[in-house]
């Protein structure tokens, strides 16, 4: 069982561990609703460290990556980030990722379940050309600070470097290097900090003491509901399209071939309704939360789809879910029902994300 380099720091916070993707991780400390509250209200820190982190260098690495990804990493410059996905053949979604160019590198940010998978993906291309692909997710870190006071908390460090979306910068807090990006991944402004092992301890105690509460992943997995982020192996998987994710930011339509492009490319010249299903936002009336793979019903009673994340929003009062609805069923406004333990759920389509302070 991997565990976060943070392990210790975590138990002195009282933290509840559980087991994810065969990594031991802080669910909570104690009161998940206060931790919610932090992000929505002030700012919290996650620990995410059991995300991937993948380093390519050498002098092709640039042309390597934009080969095998949905988006134009020709065009990015130093300093920039972009999201994007690694397809097959089909254009299913093999991982989704943020890709970081940094002064001598790339870095890319992956999903806990595809670090290895996209490692292997990514190290049998390199006998073909000068690039290398070295996995670090187990010698750094990655923090996670989301809320409305994530900036005036690193502006309290004496970082106060002024980012765009994605956009990163080489900072220091309490003496210790690291990089950070701006990223929101709770529909709040945030900053993702990639930190050496050896000085994670240091900057997340400056962080704590700062006025930043530890948030555990119970507590952030209702977060991302909440502003509609997909999880892989939760909202999308090898069996799902990219664009039925809702997830077009992360595809150019300009920048040439790619694995996966011909399918993309074609269903997107067709329409992007075209596809057979698409995420959705449901708003389940009630105050049961239905289980991952509950099925919907159209109001004639055909089964459309089903759930893959739900929760009780409390900014909402409300029971929200992602679903996948198939074709002519996702409509913002129509009425559906969910099936759940005997009974039917009353559902409505909903626009998304369901909160995103911006």
């Amino acid at each position: 069982m991997l565990k976060s380099a943070l392990a210790s720091q975590h138990s002195q916070l009282k933290a509840e561990f559980a087991e994810q993707l065969g990594w031991e991780m802080a669910a909570h400390y104690g009161d998940y609703w206060q931790e919610y509250q932090a992000v929505r209200n002030a700012v919290g820190v996650i620990d995410l460290s059991n995300r991937g982190r993948i380093e390519i260098t050498g002098k092709n690495k640039v042309q390597f990556l934009h080969n095998l990804v949905s988006n134009d990493v020709k065009a990015l410059q130093v300093g920039n980030g972009i999201f994007a996905a690694f397809l097959n053949m089909r254009g299913h979604v093999l991982s989704d990722c943020f890709i970081y160019m940094l002064e001598n590198s790339i870095l890319l940010d992956l999903p806990t379940s595809t670090r290895e998978k996209i490692y292997y993906h990514l190290e049998k291309y390199s006998p073909a050309g000068e690039f290398n692909v070295t996995d670090i997710t187990e010698a750094t870190s990655l923090l996670s600070l989301q809320g409305p006071h994530s900036r005036p908390l690193l502006n309290k460090l004496g970082v106060t470097t002024n980012l765009q979306e994605l956009q990163l910068a080489e900072v220091l807090i309490a003496d210790c290097r690291l990089t950070a990006v701006k990223h929101s991944r709770t529909g709040e402004e945030g900053y993702d900090l990639f930190i050496a092992n050896e000085n994670i301890s240091t900057v997340f105690q400056a962080l704590l003491k700062a006025g930043a509460k530890a948030v555990g992943l119970k507590a952030f997995d209702l977060l991302r509901i909440e502003a509609a982020v997909p999880e892989y192996g939760v909202d999308m998987d090898e069996e799902i399209i990219l664009l039925e994710t809702g997830l077009e930011t992360a595809v150019s339509y300009t920048k040439g071939c790619y694995l996966g492009q011909e399918p993309i490319a074609r269903i997107h010249h067709r329409g992007r309704d075209q596809t057979a299903k698409r995420l959705a936002g449901l708003v389940i009336s009630g105050e049961d939360v239905p289980a991952t793979k509950s099925k919907v019903f159209n109001k004639d009673g055909k089964e459309i789809g089903h759930i893959t994340s739900a929760g009780f929003s409390p900014i909402l009062n409300q029971v929200v879910a992602l679903a996948y609805l198939k074709r002519n069923n996702f409509t913002v406004g129509l009425n559906h029902s969910v099936q759940f333990n005997g009974k039917g759920l009353a559902a409505e389509v909903s626009k998304l994300p369901f909160y995103n302070r911006g």
